[in-house]
């Protein structure tokens, strides 16, 4: 809530959010993809337990969120795929607003 209290505080009276893009994807996939990035990154929060809490605190945090936006935006949800099909969703999406 903090960066929408400052995006309104700062830039309110002189942008407007089109949309807010949400970029969907199966939790175990996600999992599976930030541990093998984890073999070569040299992160240390690429594993098992930092993941457990990431989720969450997305989930309890940064989800309602998302309720509050829709209120006065719209809420584009992407669900994961190829790169290509993303990529063709997000344009299509997109595309309708402008």
């Amino acid at each position: 809530m903090d960066n929408i209290n400052g995006w309104n505080e700062v830039f309110c009276n002189s942008a407007k959010i089109l949309c807010v893009l949400v970029l969907r994807a199966d939790e175990n996939v996600c999992v599976e993809r930030i541990l093998e990035r984890g073999k070569t990154s040299g992160r240390t929060d690429d594993n098992r337990e930092v993941l457990v809490k990431r989720f969450n605190t997305f989930y309890s945090e940064s989800e309602p969120i998302l309720e509050v936006l829709r209120k006065d935006t719209k809420v584009l949800e992407i669900q994961s795929g190829t790169k290509e099909k993303v990529f063709e969703e997000i344009c299509k999406n997109i595309d309708s607003l402008i």
